[in-house]
């Protein structure tokens, strides 16, 4: 049986998925890129070169834990590691109106759109969505991606 949590999230997505659909017949402004934090690795005591990874990486560690393996009857020992990058995520920033929008992108499509400027935003960048008075209604969303995706439309700034 699907918990309320389970439902609310399932709902969540079909919204998201609307406003993708929503978003794709604008142009977007520019793309955000966001700082998440350094690429790293987790090793574990069963990998061939755990020993010599722990000796070599000791400078890059910065967790070491242990847990217990039931499945093997034994005792398992591992370390996360920097790999030494950034980490980022990719946003397309879309205005229309008063109005701004984030749709999540790859980095792969982030970089191949070259006609878009990236600018770098804080990593403690949020975003807030409206009050539900504010948001338009289920039912005229859908009846305009109909007309969106007639494509018997003009877009009038």
């Amino acid at each position: 049986m699907e918990s309320n949590i389970e439902k609310a999230e399932e709902e969540m997505g079909k919204y998201y998925q609307l406003k993708e659909e929503f978003l794709k017949v604008f142009t977007p402004n520019l793309i955000h890129k966001q700082f998440i934090g350094e690429k790293k690795k987790r090793v574990y005591s069963y990998e061939k070169n755990y020993e010599k990874l722990l000796k070599e990486k000791t400078n890059d560690i910065f967790w070491k834990n242990s847990y217990y393996d039931y499945d093997k009857d034994m005792e398992i020992e591992f370390f996360d590691y920097h790999l030494g990058t950034k980490k980022y995520l990719y946003f397309l920033y879309c205005e229309i109106g008063e109005y701004s929008f984030h749709s999540p992108v790859s980095e792969k499509i982030a970089e191949s759109n070259t006609e878009l400027e990236i600018q770098e935003i804080d990593e403690n960048f949020k975003t807030h969505g409206s009050k539900i008075e504010g948001l338009l209604s289920m039912q005229f969303v859908k009846k305009v991606l109909e007309l969106l995706q007639s494509e018997d439309y003009t877009i009038v700034d």
